[in-house]
């Protein structure tokens, strides 16, 4: 991989992002049949599908940030943008995607133009599953099982038995031309590269974080914690961690 990259999350500092979560409210009516993202999940959305959304709110107690959270888009293959945040990332390639446009209502009654962008690639388009290291974590005993998984389809074929699935050692293909952002649904990350990270704090894209990525990096750890280290390092919580 020539460009170092980063994972791309929401940030945590509610002077930021406002202390709703998540920051946008899809409101749906009875009687509607609403379109369903999740039917589409590593698929393309062909375009003749219907697409009827709710009323998307700004909550009372969030922030309008150019990147939101939603009670609708699930991070990372379903993103909430800006039309500045979407600007940015159309100057670079990214991984496969389908853009639909929405409203956001604001506090005030006010319309917000923003953007859902439906990432559809596979977990293993850009992650090494071979090298990869999985494991499975059982709450109740607080412990970790090794899982033997080298490929996507080993990794669907292993059961829960009562262990979360999750990613010790992440490795995404080095010999792979990586686009210049992409979603991993395996660990659940949205990673980018320097290229974009420079141009988004350029243009002072609100609600992110940036954190460093590293081949073999551990997602036991939930996200939330990366980004904490980030804004937050003398957190509480990591007193506890």
């Amino acid at each position: 991989m020539e460009n170092n990259l980063y994972i791309l999350t929401r940030s945590t500092n509610t002077k930021i992002t406002g202390s709703a979560s998540p920051s946008v409210e899809a409101m749906y009516t009875e009687n509607e049949n609403y379109f369903s993202f999740g039917k589409y999940k590593y698929t393309i959305i062909p375009p003749t599908a219907k697409i009827v959304l709710p009323t998307f709110r700004l909550r009372y107690r969030a922030k309008l940030t150019d990147l939101l959270s939603s009670n609708l888009t699930s991070y990372p293959s379903l993103l909430l943008l800006s039309s500045n945040f979407l600007s940015v990332f159309r100057k670079f390639i990214g991984g496969k995607y389908q853009i639909f446009p929405i409203n956001i209502v604001g506090k005030k009654g006010e319309r917000h133009e923003y953007f859902i962008m439906h990432f559809y690639e596979r977990p293993d388009q850009y992650v090494d599953f071979y090298k990869t290291n999985f494991v499975r974590f059982f709450f109740t005993e607080n412990r970790f099982e090794a899982i033997h998984a080298s490929t996507y389809e080993d990794y669907l074929d292993v059961k829960g038995l009562g262990g979360a699935k999750q990613t010790k050692a992440l490795y995404l293909k080095e010999s792979h031309l990586l686009p210049d952002f992409f979603s991993a649904p395996i660990p659940g990350i949205f990673l980018i590269n320097e290229k974009v990270a420079s141009a988004l704090l350029k243009s002072k894209i609100t609600g992110i974080c940036l954190i460093p990525f590293h081949q073999g990096e551990d997602f036991t750890e939930s996200l939330f914690v990366k980004t904490m280290r980030i804004e937050n390092p003398e957190w509480e919580g990591f007193k506890h961690t």
